[in-house]
């Protein structure tokens, strides 16, 4: 039995330098709005929490791509998911975190509009 990992997952907005006030347009939230933690885990099981999308702007917001940061990329499950959040609205995204050996994991997940 492998030890019990832990990994709090940041998150971060990535836009290009035609989107003005990203943060302001685009909220992620998960258990609170800047990270979720998903907690202790064995090594080779896995567990999937569910992340928000929210659409703080008053124009519809396409999500080109949803990523990890290299270097904890290899731990989890792609996140496939690209499309349209309108105005106001949210999408629901989840994230399957399965850790590959014992060390504590820390990473930030990238949305790429």
């Amino acid at each position: 039995m492998g030890k019990s990992l832990k990994l709090i997952f940041l998150c971060s907005v990535l836009f290009s330098a035609t989107t003005l006030l990203a943060s302001k347009v685009l909220d992620i939230s998960g258990d609170t709005r800047y990270y979720t933690d998903f907690g202790e885990i064995e090594v080779g099981d896995s567990i999937t929490k569910s992340i928000t999308l929210h659409n703080n702007g008053d124009e519809n917001l396409t999500v080109r791509k949803i990523y990890f940061h290299d270097s904890i990329r290899k731990n989890y499950d792609p996140i496939n998911w690209t499309g349209v959040i309108g105005a106001g609205e949210s999408q629901e995204i989840n994230v399957t975190f399965r850790p590959t050996s014992e060390p504590s994991y820390r990473g930030a997940l990238y949305v790429r509009f």
